[in-house]
Parts: structure tokens; sequence; C-alpha cells
């Protein structure tokens, strides 16, 4: 929580603490952070994190600061309007890219469900006088878990960002998302 409000203590980040379990998945545990109120945000995006991705290991701490860069640009970009960004642990990734999890759907069917039931509840606590955007971010297995949670398990979200995608287990194609009226993007490169 330190590290995503910021060192200066006069002008720290908004930051909240939606989840926390430090046992769960053996121990590796599961957190949602926030910088932003989603309840209140024009503007909210949820990053889901991929293979050797867990809070044990310090995804949310120090040195990851997908999500401080995200509502830094995400502020610039839109001056008039509140952003939120979720940093969302809320799964079992595989813990490497030798863990032979990785190979089957599993954990990121199961993730997807999770990621699904969190994001739907943000469309439940949003403030309804304001209109809100939301966009879920997936990174490696964690694009699989993104994927999986529009496609099998019903996540309500205006966009799905897909980055060094290893491929959707449930989602065939853009179609499969349910993103009324939104978009799919995916990234890949060469390195």
């Amino acid at each position: 929580l330190a590290h995503q409000r910021g060192g200066d203590p006069k002008a720290p980040r908004p930051v909240m603490l939606m989840a926390y379990d430090p046992l769960a998945d053996n121990g590796q545990g599961r957190a949602a952070i926030t910088i932003g109120n989603p309840d209140t945000a024009r503007n909210t995006a949820v990053i889901v994190p991929g293979t050797g991705s867990s809070v044990r290991d310090g995804w949310l701490a120090d040195g990851h600061d997908d999500a401080i860069n995200m509502y830094e640009q995400s502020r610039l970009a839109d001056r008039n309007n509140d952003t939120a960004v979720v940093m969302w642990m809320g799964y079992d990734a595989p813990d490497s890219f030798t863990d032979p999890r990785i190979a089957n759907p599993d954990l990121a069917r199961r993730g997807g469900a999770l990621l699904a039931a969190d994001v739907n509840a943000l469309g439940v606590t949003h403030d309804p006088s304001k209109p809100s955007h939301v966009t879920v971010i997936g990174h490696s297995y964690g694009s699989t878990t993104v994927a999986d949670a529009f496609a099998g398990s019903g996540m309500k979200a205006n966009d799905a960002v897909l980055i060094g995608c290893p491929g959707t287990d449930l989602a065939k194609s853009a179609a499969d998302f349910h993103v009324d009226g939104g978009q799919v993007y995916v990234g890949s490169a060469s390195t």
C-alpha cells in the first residue's frame, strides 16, 4: 500500500485495499489494491498478472509499477474524469514457465471465475449517477484468465486487453468476449 501511495506525504495517491487473503493458494496469497476510487471513477482499469506472479513474491510491491504508471498516464490523458486502477492478484497463477500447471487451462478457468465475480461487483458498488468505463488487462497467463472470465464466467466490462497472451481457452474469437459496444485488443512482440 505504501509503495502504491508514493513517497510524497503531501500528495499521496489515493490507495485502498479491496481484498486480502494471505493464506490463499498455499500461502502465495490473494489481494486487490486500487489506486483511485472504483466506486466513483469514470474510467476503471483492472490489471491481471501472469506466470510467476503472487502476493508473497511481491507483485503488488516495489518494482511493479504497472498500476502507478497507468493511473498517472490516465489522469494526464483525461483530466476531467476520475480514474481508478485495480491491481488484481486474486488467483493462483502458474509459479514459473516450468510449472506443469501452465500447460492446461484449469488455473485460468478458476481464476477467470474469481475475476469475473470481482469485476462484476465493481458495477454493483459503482455510483449509479456516474457512468463507468471498465477495461480489464491481462498479461501472459493473466490474459488467458481474462479471456476465460469474459467467455466462460460472464464478466461484464467495456474493453479487454490481452498482452503477451499464450492463447485463449474458451474464447475462440473477439465475439466470445461479449463486450457489448467495446473492444478487444491483443498485443504481442517477438521478444
